[in-house]
């Protein structure tokens, strides 16, 4: 709804006071009121002061809604048509403003100025079938079609010049015409996404719905178009009027530069207008306070009935937990992943600490975990050693039109890494060095769009090998346990309850809690997570307990505690693990960093009497039989170079397991990378005195 305010008066020492009194009230109107109306008072007030008695001229507000119809041509790939464009989109919005009225014959002809506000906001959606993935449910690949989408928020300043006649002088109807030019210098954003729709399910990257760029448009153009309006004038008294207006506005030019891009604009609204040229009133604002009537407060007694309990009985399975000392390698992934067309650092990135604090041996035990620190691990040891490091920089080849765009990309991408190695650790820039290509010397294929989003990447190369050395966790505690779930069981009186509440806790800390508002069960289970595992046994486990709260019908609180028996094994041998450095896609030659990493864990970890197991394994890209030749290779390799180092030692296992059972997620660029694995596991006896 359009909404215009005019206001009338002379310039005397009383209604210059009115006029303050107005602008005080838009003041209030500020701080209390919606932020539409208050901002366009403020701006509406000095205006007051400005009017001069006698001039035909009138003030006004505009506020009013869009309907947006946009058609285009803007291509799914920035600077590329192979994968086809964005169409028409269609959406709602509102524009509000000032206008200025000089009417030329009162009551017939009129100049109309208007100063708008517009938001005219995009949604483009179109479907592309280019690519393929692969369906882990049917165990093959098929063509896939994505749902590209586009939000873009646009916002205008606009100057509207036109002119209204009213045809015939005794009917409150006028028609205008107009001329506007329109700058979308306020908000330009856009955010880009694209989600798998066919075949259902699948997700791109880990994200159901991935964003592929999140930035301005930096090719607007100032847009041009044509008004006409149909207005009712409504006299309200003598002074104000109330004027319902259609419209309809077509663009004359595209808002895009090179790219057509046409809005078409519906209007509705009203405007309320108060000439200038009469003498009002004296208008007096008053505060006004509703009063707030005390309602007072009674308290009711309630009667107090036979306290009769509603948990009978409450049981849980005894646990045994067996604990082995572990000590694992963790390999170090150092490439850093990008979103299509951006080089901006993922906020997974980012350590949020002060450095000084920062501490290899305080990172989780979980490889993602340690791989999101990747740039902190290689900033802490290049401030240690002073070493020198080259950042390349790449594209996937496909996200922008040309090579020079995309080496910039890929440069832009690289100097991302590098501001944060300077900003965040201090390195010396001079021992950062940029290099970039357009697609990684050793590239995943580019027929998946797994492949596109690994291809997306900065690679760190230190001259230093050792910069990249795996992070290695020694002798710490992993858990194993006799069951999967903890079965309890829960006599009560179901139609008494309300709500429960089942806790498990030592004397010191609730160590597990759920809660749920719904009828009582006769039983139910507890799955043992990794991580409720490791709690129950790092806690005075000879001390746990189980508790049962409920919520009765009647608002009282009942609960009830059994021991939780725990007993808490060791294991007779030590484990030890390595998961040797990443393979590149479809490879399976052991490079010279994890021959380093096998004889540095030979040393540590095996002994004539350690049992070894090398399993290899691979990510879901690629065909299942395939996958699993090439684990199988990538485990033979490896036992042959560990033969070389030791011949007597004999292994339990030595098996490629393909792409089943992943332990990382596939979803990702670095969950797939992780993938592409051997893993060593030596159990050793340990000796006891």
């Amino acid at each position: 709804m359009i909404i215009t305010l005019y206001f009338e008066t002379k310039i005397t020492l009383k209604k210059v006071k009115q006029k303050c009194n107005v602008f005080l009230f838009s003041c209030l109107l500020y701080k209390k009121e919606a932020y539409l109306f208050k901002y366009l008072l403020i701006l509406l007030s000095p205006l007051l002061l400005l009017s001069e008695n006698d001039k035909p001229l009138r003030f006004g507000v505009l506020l009013g809604g869009n309907y947006i119809q946009n058609e285009t041509m803007l291509p799914v790939i920035s600077g590329d048509t192979c994968c086809g464009n964005f169409n028409n989109g269609s959406g709602a919005s509102f524009y509000t403003g000032l206008s200025l009225n000089y009417e030329f014959l009162p009551s017939f002809v009129s100049a109309d100025l208007r100063f708008l506000f517009d938001s005219r906001p995009a949604n483009l959606t179109v479907n592309t079938e280019e690519y393929e993935v692969f369906n882990p449910n049917k165990q093959v690949y098929e063509k896939a079609v994505i749902q590209n989408d586009l939000e873009a928020t646009l916002n205008y300043f606009v100057f509207d010049v036109g002119f209204k006649i009213r045809p015939i002088r005794t009917l409150p109807i006028a028609f205008r015409f107009g001329y506007d030019f329109s700058d979308a210098s306020i908000t330009k954003q856009y955010t880009q996404t694209r989600s798998i729709i066919e075949p259902s399910g699948i997700r791109i990257n880990g994200e159901s719905l991935e964003t592929v760029a999140e930035e301005d448009f930096n090719n607007l153009s100032v847009s041009q178009g044509l008004s006409g309006s149909l207005i009712g004038d409504i006299e309200l008294s003598e002074t104000i009027l109330l004027s319902p207006e259609l419209s309809y506005r077509y663009p004359i030019n595209s808002s895009m530069e090179e790219i057509d891009w046409f809005t078409t604009l519906f209007r509705a609204g009203a405007t309320i207008s108060v000439r200038l040229n009469k003498p009002i009133d004296e208008v007096y604002i008053e505060d006004t306070i509703e009063s707030i009537e005390e309602v007072p407060t009674t308290i009711e007694e309630k009667n107090i009935v036979e306290d009769v309990n509603v948990i009978n009985n409450i049981s849980i399975d005894n646990l045994k937990i067996t604990q082995t000392v572990v000590t694992q390698t963790y390999p170090i992934l150092p490439y850093i992943f990008f979103d299509s067309t951006s080089s901006k650092l993922s906020k997974k990135y980012y350590y949020i600490g002060d450095t000084k604090n920062f501490s290899e041996q305080l990172l989780e035990k979980n490889s993602l975990k340690i791989y999101e620190r990747l740039i902190d691990i290689i900033g802490s040891r290049l401030k240690e050693s002073g070493s020198r490091l080259t950042i390349k920089g790449f594209t996937d080849g496909k996200e922008k039109a040309t090579l020079e765009e995309r080496r910039d990309l890929a440069y832009s991408r690289a100097n991302t890494v590098k501001d944060y190695l300077i900003s965040k650790w201090g390195i010396n820039p001079s021992n950062l060095s940029i290099v970039t290509e357009d697609i990684p010397n050793q590239p995943t294929s580019s027929s998946y769009l797994e492949g596109l989003a690994e291809n997306r990447r900065v690679e760190l190369v230190p001259d230093d090998i050792s910069l990249l050395k795996p992070i290695v966790h020694s002798q710490f505690m992993e858990y194993a346990t006799d069951r999967n779930e903890l079965n309890i069981g829960l006599e009560t009186d179901t139609k008494n309850i309300k709500d429960y509440t089942i806790i498990i806790k030592d004397n010191n800390n609730q160590l597990y809690t759920e809660s749920k508002q719904s009828t009582i069960p006769e039983s139910t289970s507890i799955k043992l997570s990794k991580s409720l595992t490791s709690y129950i046994a790092e806690s005075d486990y000879n001390n746990l307990v189980l508790e049962l709260l409920v919520t009765r019908n009647d608002g009282r609180i009942e609960n009830k505690e059994i021991p939780f028996e725990v007993v808490k094994e060791n294991n007779d041998f030590e484990l030890g693990r390595l998961n040797l450095i990443v393979f590149d896609f479809d490879k399976s030659i052991i490079s010279d960093a994890n021959k380093n990493m096998i004889d540095e864990f030979i040393v540590k970890n095996i002994s004539n009497e350690s049992q070894i197991d090398i399993i290899g394994s691979t990510d879901f890209l690629g065909e299942r039989i395939y996958n699993k030749e090439l684990s199988q290779k990538r485990a033979d390799n490896v036992a042959d170079y560990i033969n070389t180092l030791l011949p007597s030692i004999k292994f339990n296992n030595v098996i490629g397991i393909g792409s089943e059972n992943p332990k990382f997620d596939n979803s990702t660029p670095e969950g797939r990378f992780y993938c592409r694995t051997v893993l060593i596991e030596v159990k050793t006896p340990i000796k006891i005195n």
